[in-house]
C-alpha cells in the first residue's frame, strides 16, 4: 500500500445474501482490538482507516440498520 501521512479511507462493507463473510485487516491496528465484522446477511459495516506514517488506525462501525 502507498499512502502517505494523513491519508483517510472508509469502506463500506455489505454482506451478501448468504452472509458470513470475513475480512482481513493484516496491517491494521482496530479501536478495541475488535476486527470482526458482522456476519448476518446484508449487514452492513463501515472500517474507517488512517495511516499516521508507521501505523493504520482502524475504526469498525459494526451492524447498520
Amino acid at each position: 500500500m502507498n499512502a502517505t501521512v494523513g491519508q483517510r479511507i472508509k469502506l463500506v462493507l455489505t454482506q451478501d445474501g448468504t452472509g458470513s463473510r470475513t475480512g482481513t485487516f493484516s496491517q491494521a491496528i482496530f479501536t478495541g482490538g475488535s476486527k470482526t465484522l458482522s456476519t448476518t446477511a446484508a449487514a452492513v459495516d463501515t472500517v474507517e482507516v488512517e495511516y499516521t506514517g508507521s501505523l493504520y488506525l482502524a475504526n469498525l462501525n459494526k451492524a447498520y440498520a
